[in-house]
């Protein structure tokens, strides 16, 4: 944030930062409204989804109920699907179809967006005069709350998908250096890495390890940023570490790197390289 300051619109007048403050607290309510919106299922409803599966909550047998109460669950289905709410059968459904693949990477997403905005307001608290200093506590709120809520389904899912256990007898043959695998392959549990999809994987595992034991460290999410960052295509991880546009332009000039970068990370191809004057 701190090298776009001085551009940003609206532009400081003469040292009045009123506009801009008005612009980073409209900002603030504007986006923790979308980032509630944002869903926290795979492919399904977000937070305002999660609260809504509270309020429209429909038992199984609704005949077994007074006819008074047989006409509030009609009344209340039918603003349900009139206004498009999620309710509690849809939330589980959206919970169930969720893997704990997609919560690793979210739990990841959100700390990124905890740690920039506190990077923001740093650059708020430098800038601004403590009279003008806008209030933007509800992106804070939002990512909380949501933080909160995606722990608890981490947490679900680790359970229902748990690390896989190494056995007594696989340590053993890791150890002699005997293969327990069929047919006399190799069989990686704790010894030797096999290859690139099996370090992110351990990679991974570790992470998991630390989330559960040390849940308050910053082992988990440098280790999760790692494993995202070696998912991704060169040019993206350049784009994801570079910030500045002149800077990441000038080190594909020196790389000799073409605008398209393809391959994973830690891979080259030759279609990423220019041809040399004469080669």
């Amino acid at each position: 944030q701190e090298n776009f300051w001085d551009g940003l619109f609206p532009e400081i007048d003469e040292g009045d930062m009123e506009g801009r403050a008005n612009a980073l607290e409209w900002m603030d309510q504007k986006a923790a409204f979308a980032i509630k919106r944002a869903p926290i299922t795979q492919d399904g409803p977000g937070y305002f989804g999660w609260e809504d599966s509270k309020t429209f909550v429909f038992p199984e047998n609704p005949e077994s109920l007074s006819v008074d109460e047989q006409n509030k669950l009609a009344a209340l289905r039918a603003q349900a699907e009139n206004e498009g709410r999620t309710t509690a059968d849809q939330w589980e459904k959206a919970v169930a179809a969720s893997r704990r693949a997609f919560y690793e990477q979210l739990d990841v997403t959100i700390n990124e967006c905890i740690e920039a905005f506190k990077e923001l307001n740093l650059v708020i608290e430098k800038t601004f005069d403590m009279n003008q200093a806008p209030g933007i506590r509800e992106i804070s709120v939002s990512l909380d709350l949501i933080k909160m809520q995606t722990d608890k389904l981490l947490e679900q899912k680790r359970l229902e998908e748990p690390d896989p256990e190494i056995e007594e007898d696989e340590e053993a043959s890791e150890e002699s250096g005997t293969s327990g695998a069929p047919g006399g392959g190799t069989r990686s549990a704790s010894g030797s890495i096999n290859d690139r999809k099996d370090a992110l994987k351990r990679l991974s595992q570790l992470a998991s390890f630390f989330k559960k034991t040390e849940p308050h460290s910053p082992v988990s999410y440098l280790i999760n940023r790692a494993v995202k960052w070696g998912n991704m295509p060169l040019n993206s991880w350049l784009e994801d570490v570079i910030k500045d546009a002149g800077t990441l332009e000038m080190l594909r000039e020196t790389l000799g790197f073409n605008t398209e970068i393809s391959g994973e990370f830690g891979e080259s191809s030759e279609t990423q390289y220019t041809e040399g004057d004469g080669g």
